[in-house]
Parts: structure tokens; C-alpha cells; sequence
């Protein structure tokens, strides 16, 4: 486990999908589940840092897409844990409704689980009284990104490359580019430090924000 800051930690060996770990006093939140089979390496990485499955009290999803939810059904069944997603995601995530596009093609070619969504977010609500739900819809129609403290946990919204610099993820993974651009310039007004999103590693905002769209 990599400790960004106290009670917030970045799950290892998920680097092609990032799972986040937040420990609140009465909650211990996962956020994202990374791509399928990953679920013993996620409970090992929690063990190291001595949390049980029973511990973990929520998952929140950010998105429909395969890397995120990949795991959402094994881990909310070993944890007991609450499962948390946007609604306009929900009906993808439950194979209620088919993919589109290349993610289509994803789902016919990745094996997972659909898990069954027990709660749904409320835009502008904060969650446990310490995290934020933003509606950052365009690169799937429901999705949302977290601000807690300082920290904006932003699932795809945005990626890192290896310098560091800030971007948005290719076309072909966005919903609807002009929706994604108007949640990118929405979420730069607001006040954050660090930007920990699903692809890339953790950053500091700086002013990186601001070179997203040139």
C-alpha cells in the first residue's frame, strides 16, 4: 500500500486500474475495484496494513467501465460491504443494458461479474460527512469523481503520464467530448491539491489543471 496522505493510501500492483483505499472513523471505503482477478491481490494489500474484509464497509464506483468494476462483485460478497455507483451507470454495471462502442467489444471479450448496486449517488451530496460526489459526466454518461479534503479522486475523468502532465483520456473511451470538457473546466473551479486518478500516478495539481483542454 502506498500512503499519499494520512488515511488515504493508493492499492499496489492495480496499476492498470487504480483501487484507492480511505479510512474514515466510521467507514473504510474502497474506491474502484481495478480490472478482474484482482481481488486476493487487493485483500493482501489490505492485510498489510492489518484491515480485514470484514472492515471494509463500501465500495464506490466512479464508473461502468470493466477496469473499474471488475472486481465489484467478488469484493462486495467477501467484505460485506455497501456497493455505490452514479444511476446512469447502474443499468451497465448490472448487464441490464448492453455497451457501446469499443467498450462493446470489451465486453465481449473480458470476462467479469456483474455485482448488484445497493446505493446511488446524490449529485452534490456528501458521502459519510467527508466526501464529495461531482458529477463529471463525458467519458460515460453517470460518471462521477470524489473531492475529499484536498484530494480530487478523479476516475476518468482525467489520466497522468509518466512526466507527471495531466490529460484526458484517448477519444475512443469518451462518451461525449464536449460533456467531458465542460466537467474538466467545471471541476478545475473548485479547490483541490492533489489529483489521484484510475490511470497514472498521483499528482499535484500546480498549474496543470489549467493545460488539460489547450
Amino acid at each position: 500500500m502506498k500512503q499519499i496522505k494520512p488515511h488515504f493510501y493508493l492499492v499496489e500492483n492495480t496499476s492498470a486500474s487504480h483501487v484507492y483505499l480511505l479510512q474514515l472513523p466510521d467507514h473504510t471505503i474502497l474506491i474502484d475495484t481495478s480490472f478482474p482477478g484482482k481481488t486476493e491481490t487487493i485483500l493482501m494489500q489490505l492485510q498489510e496494513i492489518g484491515i480485514t474484509p470484514d472492515q471494509v464497509t463500501d465500495i464506490l464506483l466512479t464508473h461502468h467501465d470493466v477496469d473499474h468494476i471488475g472486481n465489484a462483485k467478488e469484493l462486495k460478497e467477501l467484505c460485506g460491504a455497501t456497493l455505490w455507483a452514479p444511476q446512469l451507470d447502474v443499468p451497465y454495471i448490472q448487464r441490464e443494458r448492453k455497451w457501446y462502442g469499443t467498450r462493446r467489444m470489451i465486453e465481449l471479450t473480458v470476462r467479469w461479474h456483474a455485482p448488484h448496486v445497493d446505493e446511488i449517488y446524490t449529485e452534490g451530496a456528501k458521502l459519510f460527512d467527508a466526501i464529495q460526489v461531482l458529477s463529471t459526466p463525458g467519458h460515460t454518461p453517470g460518471h462521477v469523481s470524489f473531492l475529499w479534503e484536498e484530494v480530487l479522486i478523479a476516475g476518468d475523468l482525467v489520466m497522468t503520464g509518466s512526466d507527471g502532465k495531466i490529460s484526458l483520456l484517448p477519444g475512443f473511451l469518451t462518451w461525449d467530448k464536449g460533456i467531458l470538457h465542460k466537467s474538466v473546466r467545471e471541476t478545475g473551479a473548485l479547490s483541490f491539491q492533489w489529483v489521484c486518478p484510475g490511470h497514472g500516478d498521483p499528482t499535484t495539481r500546480d498549474d496543470k489543471w489549467a493545460r488539460i483542454l489547450e
